[in-house]
């Protein structure tokens, strides 16, 4: 360990070449393990009930090619085999230590934790985070009876192996390829909202609103009953009308933008 930390140094000291060597080496502590697919068929997700309406999820590795470690019943339940086959026939992760969650190639540790949640009728696998208000989706099944209850992955999700400088070790991730944020946005999105924000309707466009005001009359001729303004017009036509004077225009008038003019008889 020492020599490493001298030959940095030295490194650092030949300028730019040193430069180039310390991000790759602080790189490589920062993520030291690695990940390599788990074929789908040789791993089964399960849900295991525990007291007071707890689940806990337990992942079944078929290590060997017989005899099977479980069998799957239609009814969506499952049984296994694990306690009763030899030694590295069946692998089995029950807890936290065995498994863990890796986001586009990074591990998630502490707070991040995977649970089995009971809502109803479903069982649901959830990533969550006391930092984050809305879990991850991760896989679902129905509930049948007490026993153990074979969990779908949802789209996206599967298994990997961790591995160190190239030696496999005994421990699953459960791996998705999208960054974190793409992924809580689509869980914000599947709630019915993403970010609480509402996308305004477009301004209409100077044409639009010219072609509105053409076809549209004015408020007040609408608002005017059709008997009033026939009988205005035929008071009109007659020259006056009775009890107004044509030289003050009334109030109605003044409101319609409609002038009301004296008309003279003609008289041969």
């Amino acid at each position: 360990m020492k020599r490493t930390y001298l030959a940095a140094a030295g490194a650092v000291a030949l300028g730019t070449s040193g430069a180039a060597v310390l991000p790759q080496q602080f790189a490589k502590a920062a993520a030291p393990f690695d990940s390599t697919p788990v074929d789908a068929e040789r791993t089964i997700a399960l849900a295991q009930p525990l007291s007071g309406d707890r689940w806990n999820l337990v992942v079944l590795e078929q290590l060997e090619p017989a005899p099977p470690c479980w069998r799957r019943f239609e009814d969506g339940s499952v049984t296994t085999y694990e306690k009763n086959l030899p030694a590295g026939s069946c692998g089995l992760y029950s807890s936290s230590s065995a498994y863990s969650l890796r986001i586009a190639g990074n591990d998630l540790s502490h707070p991040w934790r995977l649970r089995v949640e009971s809502r109803g009728p479903r069982l649901e696998l959830l990533a969550t985070s006391p930092e984050q208000a809305t879990p991850l989706l991760v896989g679902s099944a129905e509930a049948t009876g007490n026993g153990l209850v074979e969990l779908q992955l949802a789209e996206g999700w599967s298994f990997g192996r961790r591995s160190f400088e190239g030696r496999s070790l005994n421990h699953l991730y459960v791996t998705n390829a999208e960054p974190l944020p793409v992924l809580l946005a689509r869980a914000h999105a599947g709630g019915g909202e993403l970010l609480g924000l509402a996308t305004p309707p477009p301004p209409p466009s100077p044409i639009e609103s010219a072609t509105r005001l053409v076809a549209s009359p004015s408020q007040n001729t609408r608002s005017q009953p059709a008997s009033s303004r026939l009988a205005r017009l035929e008071s009109l036509r007659l020259g006056g009308s009775r009890g107004r004077s044509w030289e003050q225009p009334s109030a109605e008038s003044e409101a319609s933008g409609v002038v009301a003019l004296q008309v003279v008889p003609y008289r041969p």
